[in-house]
């Protein structure tokens, strides 16, 4: 075991600082991604921690804190709750039936450490500032290296545990590995792609929501497509990606990121069959939730009627309709159905 001293900025924001106090005396360290995050200079998006306390009595001091609370039960391991804007994940070790006890605060969190998907997730930082790291994770968050804790060896039972590991390896090569791709990992990984049709369908959605929604995701697709990945995440094949590459240029033009819904769009626009019946497999697939089905409809119907040329109150009433945020990516939608996209960009510049 690796353990040296960390000690973040964040540790002193305040709704830290109030999940803290939440624990009092007990034992609580945070793991995983924020850990991750500030070893490679990053501000954590949200926060995980680990604590031998029951998820009954997190329940109950958050309550009596009155802390916002998001997703939570006495019987669940996992508590999920909100302070300042922040969003916290809170592990009740004795909960999480696929963690090996131990007598030692330290040693539980060693075994539940063990259960990560890559090395670089496996670190733990406790109050004191001591991280923990038991699987030469900091080497690889600091060298952008992407490893699986089990080892490319015993890669295949680790996908068999957890199928969506398969777009989470491309997801973190994309952002968290500049762009590297392992090619014996990319190999097993297509070996094992058809163990994503056993997964948890809103596994698999999520997964491929938040791949899609990365700055550029599509060197990722790109892999899934070639290595027949693709068909197994989405449940049918695509001809090919020919609309997403479209979109990965305009992108580059505009130099902006679309959204993940546009993406998505761009993507069934590569199958062997009408967009719509694509959407209806997908639906069918991936038990999509209502709020990203209403979007996904949206940008649908109402690209089909965009007019780059309309007038101020056109728009101000597609946009009331729409919604203003949602404007943008029906302009984009619209725009990768024209024939010469690039040369009509300048015309819908001023709605993207």
């Amino acid at each position: 075991m690796i353990a040296q001293m960390l000690n973040p900025d964040w540790l002193s924001r305040p709704s830290v600082e109030r999940v803290a106090a939440l624990f009092g005396s007990d034992p609580y360290c945070f793991v995983g991604g924020c850990v991750r995050d500030s070893l490679m200079g990053k501000m954590p998006r949200d926060f995980d921690l680990a604590t031998t306390l029951s998820a009954g009595e997190i329940l109950s001091r958050v309550k009596q804190l009155s802390i916002r609370w998001i997703v939570g039960h006495p019987d669940f391991p996992i508590t999920k709750i909100e302070v300042c804007g922040d969003e916290f994940d809170i592990c009740s070790l004795p909960q999480a039936k696929y963690v090996e006890s131990a007598d030692d605060f330290k040693n539980w969190v060693r075994n539940y450490m063990g259960r990560s998907d890559f090395t670089m997730n496996s670190l733990a930082l406790f109050p004191d500032g001591l991280l923990m790291d038991e699987f030469g994770g900091i080497h690889d968050a600091l060298n952008k290296e992407i490893k699986f804790v089990l080892g490319f060896d015993r890669i295949a039972e680790s996908i068999k545990i957890s199928p969506n590991q398969i777009i989470r390896y491309l997801r973190f090569a994309s952002t968290h590995g500049e762009g590297r791709f392992d090619p014996l990992v990319i190999q097993k990984l297509s070996a094992c792609a058809a163990l994503l049709q056993k997964d948890h369908p809103e596994f698999i959605r999520n997964q491929m929501m938040r791949l899609l929604e990365i700055p550029s995701p599509f060197e990722a697709i790109r892999i899934m497509h070639d290595q027949c990945i693709i068909p197994h995440a989405l449940g049918f094949r695509l001809s090919s990606l020919a609309a997403l590459e479209k979109l990965s240029q305009l992108e580059g033009k505009l130099g902006k990121s679309s959204s993940g819904y546009v993406r998505l769009l761009a993507l069934l626009q590569g199958a062997p069959i009408t967009l719509d019946a694509a959407f209806a497999h997908l639906l069918s697939r991936w038990k999509m939730e209502p709020p990203q089905l209403r979007q996904l409809k949206t940008i649908m119907d109402f690209s089909m009627f965009f007019d780059p040329d309309m007038n101020q109150e056109q728009h101000d009433q597609l946009s009331k309709k729409a919604g203003k945020a949602t404007l943008p990516q029906i302009a984009m939608m619209r725009l990768l159905m024209e024939d010469e996209p690039f040369a009509e960009l300048a015309r819908y510049r001023p709605h993207l």
